[in-house]
Parts: structure tokens; C-alpha cells; sequence
């Protein structure tokens, strides 16, 4: 069975105040068993016509030449800032396609037990390890 995870900010907020993300996979199952049996697909069906299109003669440009553009500094732009319902989506998709013990694992080489007790400024840290492990982040 593949899972596909998506959470708004509440669910993830739930998912979080169980200190685990096996809630969502929970949830998941729950929610399966309701629509088992629905299909969301739409056929579309497409005609394909031929255009010919005539292309005009092209004339030739006279050549003009321009003063080469010296180069400029960077910009320097800012990192992205994860949030914590980002990392707890792409973490539940960690949990399921990688497991429940590479994502605890993960979680505790932080120093903590609990994604809810990652620091801050350790987030996007953590999002480069998610994606380390396959993570869209």
C-alpha cells in the first residue's frame, strides 16, 4: 500500500500534540475504510487538429554591437525558513516510506524526543536530514 500524505495546519497540529507521528498514519487508515471503494478519476478526451502555418521571409538585421555588461556582486538572499507543519508533513512521509524507526532515529539525533521539541533554528538542519532520506522539502 502507498501512502500519500497531506496535512493542513490543523491536522498537523493534532499529529503533534500526540508527540508521534503515528497519529496520521492512524488517521489514514481511518479515513481509507470511509471512501474505500470512491474513485476521484476524470477521463478527458482531446482532438488534435492540424494547423499549417505559413512562416514569413525573414529579412536580414544589420548588426549592432553593444558594450560588454561588467559583472555584478551576488545578492545575498535569504534561507529558506521551514515551520514546524513543514517538517511534520514530509516527516510522516518519511515514516511511511523509509519507517517509523528512521524518522525516531532522526529525531533523536537532534537531542530530542520529539519533533515538538526541536529547537527552532535546528529546522532547517532537520529538513536537509528529511531530505537526505527522500523527503520533498
Amino acid at each position: 500500500m502507498e501512502l500519500v500524505v497531506k496535512l493542513n495546519a490543523t491536522e498537523a497540529i493534532k499529529v503533534l500534540e500526540n508527540n508521534t507521528l503515528l497519529g496520521v498514519v492512524k488517521t489514514l487508515e481511518k479515513d481509507e475504510k470511509k471512501v474505500k471503494g470512491e474513485s476521484n478519476t476524470t477521463e478527458v478526451k482531446t482532438e488534435k487538429k492540424e494547423v499549417k502555418e505559413e512562416k514569413p521571409k525573414k529579412e536580414p538585421q544589420p548588426v549592432t554591437q553593444t558594450a560588454p555588461i561588467p559583472p555584478t556582486e551576488p545578492i545575498a538572499t535569504a534561507a529558506k525558513q521551514y515551520t514546524l507543519d513543514e517538517l511534520s508533513v514530509a516527516g510522516a512521509t518519511i515514516m511511511q516510506t523509509v519507517g517509523m524507526a528512521k524518522l525516531s532515529e532522526l529525531i533523536q539525533s537532534f537531542g530530542v524526543k520529539s519533533l515538538q521539541d526541536l529547537p527552532q533554528d535546528k529546522y532547517n538542519d532537520f529538513a536537509l536530514k528529511l531530505r537526505e532520506l527522500g523527503a520533498q522539502i
